[in-house]
């Protein structure tokens, strides 16, 4: 029986990837993931960030306090786009002293950078500081 369970399971044929994703990174338990904070978050103000080409400072409404982000995203998105998105917030994400300044979290975003970035948003019964399930 176990010889049987063996020869099916290497039978199985691998898993197929899209020819552009990435390999998916080790796997995480529950709590790994529970350990993550996604909230929904409105972004109130964008601005470019002077002397830096892909930057852009976003001040977001995280439900209560407002938060600052700093966004490699100015190639893809002008400042006006981006005023009153409704985006996904990793809000437990450690804040980072940059050179231009503290980035208190990151919204999300796929793509591989430059004009290739594409935020990810909510639908419009999502209100700011509402937990991602």
């Amino acid at each position: 029986m176990m010889e049987e369970s063996k020869q099916a399971q290497s039978a199985r044929p691998a898993p197929v990837q899209a020819p552009s994703s990435e390999p998916f990174k080790s796997e995480c338990s529950i709590e790994d993931f529970g350990k993550i904070d996604l909230r929904i978050a409105k972004v109130l103000k964008a601005e470019k960030v002077e002397g830096a080409d892909k930057l852009l400072r976003l001040e977001l409404d995280v439900g209560g306090p407002r938060k600052t982000c700093l966004a490699a995203m100015a190639q893809a998105y002008s400042p006006e786009e981006l005023t009153n998105r409704t985006v996904v917030y990793f809000a437990n994400l450690k804040p980072r002293q940059m050179k231009f300044g503290l980035s208190e979290g990151m919204i999300l975003a796929v793509g591989t950078g430059g004009k290739d970035v594409h935020i990810l948003t909510a639908d419009p019964g999502a209100k700011p500081g509402q937990k991602v399930l």
